[in-house]
């Protein structure tokens, strides 16, 4: 039996929340996977924990690991969400409170993301503060001048051929934000490879993935791939980019962005492109 070994490199999602609390990282040992976070949640989720298993390639080979270090503060009651058996993470999905001025201040919800889960629906494996899982619906105050406010939802997504090693953020008295930590899996028995692209230089070439080197992710408002290009050129840092299709890493299309070229592979759910060089005009 072959144990994963622990990655040479991490992905690291956006981290989103409050400005709040000091700097945590918790990650799973070596050659396991994030499977479920326990928590304590009140009026907001008070403190977070995580939850791995030892894999075998995409195979889970243990027991679970139900690590005892929570970060956060002491308040609130105990929770814990699960990805089903045999499933690592690949995602969460983040309702936050409002406060001092903030439309983000603490964690108020965390959704749990697995491979099996129907993007299109309102997951059921949640952390929660009392509001159920998924966005907070807006709320509405005043009796002679009514306003709306509304909270925010973010979800932080693992690159496809990646699930969740760990999680990342800041907190103090509450967890104030989150992001994922995102690791490799391999296959347990050889399996057929997408077939490599060599010397790939296109600017926007349908069917083209470019797995790897991923400096930033953009959930996309739109359904055009041109959008993502578009947000690599007015970087300096991004050398190119893939968009993957709605339903594949949440409802909406996902634009990564790299810093540099990896080695194209064909995904036909999935465009590509490689940022000319020279002046370009982005409309």
């Amino acid at each position: 039996m072959v144990i994963l070994i622990w990655p040479s490199y991490a992905t690291m999602t956006e981290i989103k929340g409050g400005p709040g609390g000091g700097a945590y990282n918790l990650t799973c040992p070596a050659g396991q996977f994030l499977v479920g976070l326990h928590a304590r949640a009140g009026g907001w989720v008070d403190a977070v924990g995580i939850i791995c298993a030892p894999y075998a390639g995409a195979n889970r080979v243990g027991d679970i690991n139900r690590d005892p270090r929570m970060t956060g503060g002491k308040g609130g009651g105990p929770q814990e969400a699960y990805c089903p058996p045999g499933e690592p993470l690949t995602g969460i999905g983040l309702a936050h409170t409002r406060g001092n001025g903030l439309d983000r201040q603490f964690v108020n919800t965390i959704d749990v993301f697995c491979p099996s889960t129907d993007m299109n629906q309102i997951t059921k494996r949640c952390i929660s503060s009392g509001e159920g899982c998924g966005s907070i619906p807006p709320k509405r105050a005043g009796d002679i001048v009514t306003r709306v406010f509304d909270y925010k939802y973010d979800q932080l997504m693992c690159p496809p051929e990646e699930r969740a090693t760990g999680i990342q953020g800041a907190s103090g008295s509450a967890v104030d934000s989150m992001g994922l930590i995102c690791g490799p899996m391999k296959a347990s028995a050889p399996a057929p490879a997408p077939a490599p692209v060599s010397g790939f230089n296109s600017s926007f070439e349908p069917g083209i993935d470019l797995p790897g080197s991923d400096y930033r992710n953009v959930a996309m408002n739109d359904n055009y791939p041109s959008t993502c290009r578009d947000l690599c050129q007015k970087e300096d840092r991004c050398k190119s980019w893939t968009w993957v299709k709605a339903g594949l890493q949440g409802k909406k299309p996902m634009c990564w962005l790299k810093t540099a070229i990896p080695g194209a592979l064909k995904n036909s759910d999935t465009v590509s492109g490689v940022k000319p060089v020279g002046r370009v005009i982005v409309h």
